[in-house]
């Protein structure tokens, strides 16, 4: 998920826009070590607030709510003091109250202590950044005028997101991924092409993963922000994992419940043959001492028979001796 912290510093402190004009910087793309620039004066008076929110694509519509909700989340997480919004227009000028412009999506330090219908720079400051993701209809838009707009409201960061190469194909274009910075020296386009690119503001890269801008802690995109949804998923993962784990554990105690009940039922069944076994020992024990005792008393009937009868024979043969004197 990465550990990167939001760049926010002074984020208590409401600054104003800077005075036009600005000087709007950027490399050539042909010669990389070249640089133009050109100034924006002001506000042009076609440059109003949409009076109503214009509907988008699927993939546009996907492509803000997968970096805002990121982004969100990590400003929750961290207790910062700032709020991601959408759907808001930024309105420039109190005396020009339709002079502004509509972004995407945008982040504000500190966050307003209510809940917004437009946002007003008078009031609030400018965005600390702006994010717009280019549409087919407005490339042109979203590739020349939003910079100027944002570096006239002092817009700290912008990132401009073309992930369908909407965007005209003058300057070298159309690109994935545009980053824009105040500097001292003017609105400066830090990086174009395809992605990743460092954002000082966010204090992290942005990676372009299959269609959508990830915010992440590495170039490789290893370490993403979540989203919201993806929390809520991995939350549900690691509680079905957690579930899983209980009734596994609940299993193997059981079986090992079942192993012990069978143990013990095997033991108590040895426990009875051996005890079955000692009755029959103790059985035969007696049965052998009963024949012993049966045969000792035959004998001993055998040794009084025997000894009658010689008793008696000596007798008789006394009594013969007589009757022959």
């Amino acid at each position: 998920m990465g550990g990167n912290m939001l760049c926010l510093e002074q984020m208590s402190k409401t600054q104003a826009p800077p005075m036009p004009p600005i000087q709007m910087r950027y490399r050539v793309v042909e010669k990389p070590d070249r640089e133009q620039s050109y100034s924006v004066e002001g506000f042009r008076a076609a440059w109003l607030v949409p009076e109503q929110t214009m509907p988008e694509s699927e993939n546009h519509e996907q492509a803000v709510r997968v970096f805002t909700s990121a982004l969100g989340r990590r400003v929750r997480e961290q207790g910062l003091n700032a709020r991601v919004c959408r759907n808001l227009g930024i309105h420039v000028d109190p005396k020009s109250p339709k002079l502004g412009f509509a972004p995407d999506a945008f982040l504000v330090s500190p966050a307003p202590t209510k809940k917004l219908e437009s946002y007003h720079l008078h009031e609030h400051g400018p965005p600390r950044l702006v994010f717009e993701v280019v549409s087919r209809n407005n490339s042109s838009k979203d590739y020349e005028d939003i910079p100027a707009k944002c570096a006239l409201s002092g817009v700290r960061e912008l990132i401009v997101f073309d992930p369908s190469r909407h965007g005209p194909k003058l300057g070298g274009g159309p690109f994935e991924l545009q980053v824009w910075e105040a500097t001292e020296s003017g609105f400066l386009r830090t990086h174009y092409g395809e992605g990743p690119a460092w954002s000082n503001l966010l204090g992290a890269w942005l990676v372009c993963i299959e269609g959508q801008l990830r915010i992440a802690g590495d170039s490789r995109g290893t370490q993403l922000w979540e989203t919201d949804e993806e929390a809520a998923a991995r939350e549900r993962a690691a509680r079905r994992q957690a579930e899983m784990e209980r009734q596994q554990a609940e299993m193997e105690r059981q079986q090992a419940e079942m192993e012990r009940q069978q143990a013990e039922a095997a033991r108590q069944q040895a426990d009875t043959a051996r005890q079955e076994a000692e009755a029959a020992r103790q059985e035969a024990e007696a049965a052998r001492q009963q024949a012993d005792t049966a045969r000792q008393e035959a004998e001993a009937e055998a040794r009084l028979d025997r000894d009658a009868r010689l008793a008696l024979e000596r007798e008789l043969a006394a009594l013969r001796g007589e009757l022959g004197k």
